[in-house]
């Protein structure tokens, strides 16, 4: 029994709930008004709600709280008491780190002062983080002096939170921290560079390498040859593991007061929305967690950014979660998001894979944009008709969206390593706020451009290629989905929910391959195109291990090229540095340039493996991608691609879900997203339909005999329709 992670939700005592929580801060509520707030938050639908519970609001000093003996409104036991009597499930977040708008993140400022708790720059200077209203120093998750700091918070608090704890009141989920992401400092050689944590990377390399010695880390990308490499992935690496390590320890702290390790309890925590990369990584994080969600800004505008974010966290998490949607200003945003950008964005979130929402302000707090409910307890109409409506659909047992999955039978798998290569390749340390440039910018702005040994300058091409095959895979209209390897090597304990996709479900995966390749990753890619699966690589064939020892896993079953053409346009398209391959040892062409095979397959098993021997083109427009799309859909359907979903109008996004179990109401849920300003008409062919209700506002409409309707899009509008 207890309380554990299912499909599209939880499971409480052996009944299914859906995960679907709004925010309220009982400290920024006159106490005499939680009772009116939490009915008016319940006549939104909700049935869960979530509460931070900040360290720096209730310590008084080192050691000494206020829960409500000063102010009334820290009586955070009262809080839970009266949530708990009023059938709500909560989920608490106490920190250490919890943001909430407040100065200093909810961190007291003595532990932000103390020079044993600060994280270091590569010069030993504190690392300070520009964050309105007041700047501060960031503290060092690998500091133990750290550690006994938040255990002493931990030590007051935990006995409140035990009584409150399922099935003695309504705490269900802790998240552990928030956006554990060196507060939005990720730049590789920004930061930590304090004693404790050079002391953990020397940790790391022991567990790794079984040695390491008194090794110090890079503070640039400086490489002589390809055999330095390793030495700096190993950073890019660690700064993976430091993230992890800092769950593990905030975990253990609450395990140690007898917290979070009965089963009574899930445990959860948001990754920034800005990265799903290193030093992000999902799969390894619900290692140590149950649930590792995403946050989600959402301006109608970031819906191209929003899409690749859900779509990846939909691949790759245990539970796909919206967590923080956010209807707060961001200071670095052009403007704060309003009724509509909400409206759209959480439906773009569902048509993209995510099942649970954890909405980031559903009564207001100081530095508000709006919110459906006042703190003095006021509605707001127009957000409180978007949010009830919201929750009647998430949460309608007929519709039951949790028994459905977003069709993907394509992976496009991104390969860590290079990815961490990319990242050791930074030669700027870009200020919080600008993060989001590193996916918009040209990547050779950002990082060296030395190829150091490889044919190819990997870190510039990395990022090239997943630019291109990701547009290119969107404007086709293929049902894809997005993910690392890291999905492939990291085996997580815990339960899966029994729709949870695995990587050999795919029927194909298209992934990057240079000359470098870790062995692992090679081994389980080979065994799953043996099993069956159509394994897509290039643009080269790997030579090489992750230590730059020669490795011929790939290389001794696939031939390599005979020639070389340098860049060839193969239908309108510039494809660069193409190889030439010959048309014998058992290969069958895939693509000539003239009478040049460009690429190829050759079975494999039960499978077979295609050889892309190209680098893309640049995509620096629509045109480019549309026209890569067009390429690629050539390659695609020689090797019979299915395409789920059909629409004839450009810049109009499809998607489709399917149950994965019978339900009565309708065999599948379709989606058609209008990211444009402009009105869009399309029309969109689903097999097999007869009939499509529309989901929002219960209208119906039959289809042609093709299964095909016309659609008319509103601007910035998301159409979901159940499929008869």
């Amino acid at each position: 029994m207890g309380v554990k992670v299912c499909r599209g939700g939880l499971e409480v005592d052996g009944e299914y709930i859906c995960l679907c929580g709004g925010a309220v801060d009982y400290w920024r509520i006159e106490r005499e008004l939680w009772g009116d707030v939490l009915d008016s938050v319940a006549s939104l639908g909700f049935r869960m709600i979530s509460t931070s519970i900040p360290w720096s609001v209730h310590e008084i000093k080192r050691g000494e709280f206020d829960f409500g003996k000063t102010d009334p409104r820290k009586d955070v036991d009262a809080f839970l008491s009266l949530a708990g009597k009023k059938g709500f499930k909560i989920l608490i977040r106490p920190g250490p780190h919890v943001r909430g708008e407040l100065t200093f993140r909810g961190y007291p400022e003595r532990i932000l002062l103390d020079r044993e708790c600060q994280a270091r720059t590569a010069s030993g200077a504190a690392a300070i983080l520009n964050d309105p209203p007041k700047q501060f120093p960031v503290p060092s998750y690998a500091s133990d002096k750290f550690y006994a700091e938040v255990g002493v918070w931990f030590d007051a608090l935990a006995p409140i939170i035990r009584r409150h704890i399922h099935p003695d009141g309504g705490i269900i989920g802790i998240w552990i921290d928030d956006e554990m992401s060196y507060l939005s400092r990720h730049s590789t050689y920004d930061l930590d560079y304090c004693p404790a944590s050079i002391n953990l990377y020397r940790r790391f390399l022991l567990e790794k390498y079984g040695g390491g010695g008194d090794i110090r880390p890079p503070v640039d990308f400086a490489p002589r040859s390809r055999e330095d490499i390793p030495y700096y992935l190993d950073w890019a690496e660690y700064k993976e593991y430091y993230l992890l390590y800092g769950l593990k320890r905030i975990v253990a702290l609450w395990k140690d007061r007898g917290i979070g390790s009965d089963g009574r309890v899930i445990l959860m925590h948001n990754y920034p929305a800005v990265l799903a990369r290193t030093p992000f990584n999902i799969p390894a994080a619900e290692g140590v967690l149950d649930i590792q969600g995403v946050g989600i800004n959402p301006l109608k505008e970031d819906y191209w950014a929003i899409r690749r974010q859900a779509v990846l966290a939909a691949e790759m998490s245990r539970l796909p979660l919206a967590a923080r949607f956010n209807s707060r200003p961001r200071v670095w945003a052009d403007r704060p998001p309003l009724a509509d950008d909400e409206r759209f964005i959480a439906q773009a979130c569902l048509m993209h894979g995510l099942k649970t929402f954890d909405f980031h302000m559903v009564v207001e707090r100081e530095r508000w944009t709006h919110s459906p409910i006042a703190r003095d307890n006021r509605t707001r109409r127009e957000l409180f008709d978007l949010y009830t409506r919201l929750n009647s659909i998430l949460q309608d047992p007929d519709l039951a969206l949790a028994n459905f999955r977003r069709r993907s039978d394509i992976l496009l798998l991104g390969a860590r390593e290079y990815d961490r290569l990319e990242a050791s390749a930074q030669l700027l340390c870009l200020p919080r706020g600008y993060m989001g440039a590193w996916d918009e910018l040209p990547v050779e702005e950002l990082v060296a451009e030395e190829p150091t040994g490889f044919r190819d300058v990997i870190q510039v091409e990395n990022k090239n290629w997943r630019k291109a095959y990701y547009e290119a895979m969107v404007l086709a209209k293929y049902a894809f989905g997005v993910g690392d390897t890291a999905m492939i090597m990291e085996d997580a304990p815990g339960e899966r929910p029994q729709d949870h996709r695995d990587y050999r479900d795919y029927k194909i995966i298209i992934t990057p391959t240079f000359d470098f390749l870790g062995e692992a990753v090679q081994a389980r890619l080979l065994d799953y195109a043996r099993q069956g699966g159509t394994l897509i690589i290039g643009p080269r064939i790997p030579w090489l291990n992750e230590r730059m020892e020669e490795y011929r896993g790939y290389a001794d079953i696939l031939p390599g090229p005979v020639g070389f053409a340098g860049d060839v346009e193969v239908d309108g398209c510039n494809l660069r540095q193409v190889d030439i391959f010959g048309d014998g040892d058992g290969v069958t062409p895939l693509l000539k340039a003239g009478r040049d095979t460009i690429a190829y397959q050759k079975s494999h098993g039960k499978g077979r493996i295609c050889v892309l021997g190209f680098l893309p083109p640049l995509i620096r427009n629509i045109n480019d991608a549309a026209c890569f799309g067009r390429l690629l859909d050539r390659v695609l359907g020689a090797l019979d691609a299915p395409k789920s979903i059909r629409c004839d109008a450009p810049g109009i996004d499809v998607a489709i879900h399917d149950p994965v179990q019978e339900t009565l109401k309708y065999k599948a849920i379709a989606f058609a997203a209008n990211p444009t300003p402009e009105e869009r008409e399309a029309y969109i062919i689903i097999q097999g339909a007869r009939e499509i209700t529309d989901i929002w506002t219960g209208s119906a409409l039959r289809c042609d005999c093709d299964g095909g309707f016309k659609a008319r899009l509103s601007p910035y509008t998301v159409k979901i329709w159940g499929v008869r």
